[in-house]
């Protein structure tokens, strides 16, 4: 079965621990942190975060926000020692949280320069992905690449291309991220997601039109996400990540109207 979980900070004050307790409270089945964020806190501040997540009972299924913008994979500033130095501290502290997906997106860090070579560009992304793909083996971690709308990033945008850069990196860690936000805002044809297959391990999920929480005013087009990630036999995870400016109420809402569609009861 498709498990629903939501994107959030990690509990390190009282207003991100409230969150994690609304989320739990809202019927959800894990939360997912932020990546940069798990590397960033000392140990002590790690081991506080991870002990009221367990015991607050809800799991941490996924990490995103992969890497900062300040460390470049491709193009002529991307540094393969500096990127493993990065990796040596993600990939533990991502499996103290228990999580099995790491989604890279990172837009900053994964941008073509103007001017450099596309086809250098891709092979840069390859190699990172194997080396990161090592790190994944051993924890036990699956890397998902998320496709980018092009309004934000010049690389990666399609689940398309997401899917050829996963073929040519050929690892098993190495797997898909479909956003139905970027995928809306592409245009991209919803059976692409049947084209991904098996690759596809990850989901993200917002509203189209103000990056917001679904709601029943986005009914229908959440609706056909869903149904497509039936039909494809999809039993992997869906976060929401967007904004709210009411989280208690708009995380309840949500996640009875996610419950409804995952069950397929569209209206």
């Amino acid at each position: 079965m498709i498990q629903l979980g939501c994107c959030t900070g990690l509990p390190v004050d009282a207003q991100s621990r409230a969150r994690v307790l609304q989320i739990r409270d809202a019927g959800f089945d894990y939360v997912e942190y932020g990546c940069q964020d798990a590397v960033r806190l000392s140990a002590a501040d790690r081991a506080e975060a991870l002990r009221f997540t367990r015991e607050a009972g809800i799991a941490c299924r996924a990490m995103n926000c992969f890497l900062p913008g300040s460390l470049p994979v491709v193009g002529p500033e991307a540094d393969p020692g500096k990127v493993k130095e990065y990796l040596d501290a993600a990939f533990p502290a991502a499996g103290e949280f228990g999580a099995e997906v790491i989604v890279f997106g990172s837009g900053a860090a994964r941008r073509t320069p103007p001017g450099f070579p596309p086809e250098i560009v891709w092979m840069q992304l390859v190699g990172f992905l194997r080396l990161a793909e090592h790190y994944g083996a051993r924890y036990g971690i699956d890397i998902a690449i998320e496709p980018l709308c092009r309004a934000e990033c010049n690389t990666l945008n399609t689940l398309m291309d997401a899917y050829r850069l996963a073929a040519d990196a050929g690892r098993p860690h190495i797997r898909l991220l479909a956003d139905f936000y970027h995928f809306q805002r592409n245009g991209e044809d919803l059976t692409d997601i049947l084209s991904a297959g098996t690759l596809l391990r990850h989901c993200h999920i917002a509203n189209k039109m103000d990056r917001g929480f679904p709601r029943e005013e986005t009914r229908a087009e959440h609706a056909a996400f869903f149904a497509m990630l039936r039909r494809a036999g999809f039993a992997g995870g869906v976060s929401i990540e967007g904004g709210s400016a009411s989280f208690a109420e708009d995380i309840r809402r949500a996640g009875r109207l996610l419950r409804e569609l995952r069950d397929g009861k569209s209206c």
